[in-house]
């Protein structure tokens, strides 16, 4: 979109959710643990905190960070008051093997790259590859010795997502009552029968990603978003990503975030540290700068999500009409969607501070599933 750019930092990668996590957990088997509940958290008599766990256990630190998604059980005791709203759309995930026998019949569009399907009725489908880019060998050698210097092993990188499959991601999203009663209770097959017969007069090849998805990848996903909270006198408590401002999962917002948030609570945990900053200051710097761009994010897929699903017959063919346009007219597409979701995606002035030969550029980031 930004138009002849060469730096890979500028480009979009779709990224395997799990084969993320699985990266980002590499060689912590002696940090994380798993197989907890959190039930509450105490103040300890010298001020830390103690978070408690379902089996009796718990855990005592300087600071707890509620990083346990939109259904929080952190936020639900330290911030009763924020809120989160049905969007009224729903979305339905399935994935399709990429495997020699699908790439034989898929077109070429729906094989590369993302794309968005707009029907007259109020919804969408979405579809994104996921497909390595190396095979194992090549990625140890694209690697070299950059992950060594910085502590990590690659070739344990390499082992944990040698199982991945590529597969093209679908996620049809329609207002809820576009939905027959009773949806919310089916999974897999069922499920995906039911999208089966909202697109029954689609092309016949979109009709065919969604009829030989994989029935064990299908799932339902209600859209709900967070009501943006001012801020609050800040703790040795605090929250990221979805905990605080989970939206809609549109354009690969909800996942960046997260990591924006991760980055700079860190950064701010780490001056800390180094006895650079004191505790409460520092958190209260990552939440006020976390509350301003993270629910500039839940707004901005809000309100994409609502244009996809929109009852107004009107609005939607004045959009086909400017896509195709676009279409036809690369440049004119460039001046068109040059800052779509460039808000989102500009530096913050902490994350130029570290890459100062590219602060006028807009990377757009991640899309994961």
């Amino acid at each position: 979109m930004y138009g002849g750019t060469t730096d890979p930092a500028e480009s979009h990668y779709p990224v395997d959710r799990l084969t993320l996590r699985r990266l980002l957990l590499a060689g912590l088997d002696d940090v994380v643990h798993f197989d907890k509940k959190f039930e509450r958290y105490e103040r300890t008599p010298d001020g830390r905190v103690t978070a408690c766990f379902a089996d009796g256990t718990s855990a005592t630190g300087d600071v707890l960070v509620g990083a346990d998604g939109a259904n929080s059980r952190v936020r639900e005791q330290y911030l009763a008051r924020a809120r989160r709203i049905d969007t009224a759309a729903i979305g339905v995930g399935l994935k399709l093997p990429l495997t020699d026998r699908t790439r034989a019949w898929l077109p070429p569009r729906l094989a590369t790259g993302m794309n968005v399907i707009l029907a007259p009725d109020p919804f969408f489908l979405f579809t994104s590859v996921f497909e390595r880019k190396h095979d194992w060998v090549d990625a140890l050698n694209v690697i070299g010795d950059r992950e060594k210097v910085a502590g990590l092993r690659p070739e344990l990188l390499v082992d944990l997502a040698q199982d991945y499959q590529d597969y093209i991601l679908c996620a049809f999203n329609a207002h809820r009552d576009a939905y027959p009663p009773g949806v919310d209770d089916l999974a897999g097959s069922g499920l995906r029968r039911v999208v089966e017969a909202l697109i029954e007069g689609w092309h016949p090849d979109l009709r065919r990603v969604i009829a030989e998805s994989d029935p064990d990848t299908v799932m339902l996903v209600p859209f709900k978003a967070s009501v943006p909270i001012e801020a609050w006198e800040s703790t040795n408590v605090t929250l990221l990503g979805d905990a605080i401002h989970s939206m809609p999962p549109v354009g690969g917002l909800g996942g960046n975030t997260a990591l924006r948030d991760a980055n700079l609570l860190c950064r701010e945990l780490t001056a800390v540290d180094r006895g650079e900053a004191p505790l409460l200051p520092a958190i209260h710097a990552y939440e006020a700068e976390m509350l301003a761009y993270g629910f500039d994010a839940a707004r901005a897929a809000l309100r994409e999500t609502r244009q996809g699903i929109s009852t107004n017959r009107l609005a939607l063919a004045a959009f086909k009409t400017m896509l195709r346009i676009c279409r036809a007219v690369p440049p004119l597409k460039r001046v068109l969607l040059r800052d779509a979701g460039a808000e989102q995606a500009r530096p913050r002035p902490w994350e130029r501070s570290h890459r100062p030969d590219r602060a006028h550029r807009e990377p757009q980031g991640l899309s994961t599933t």
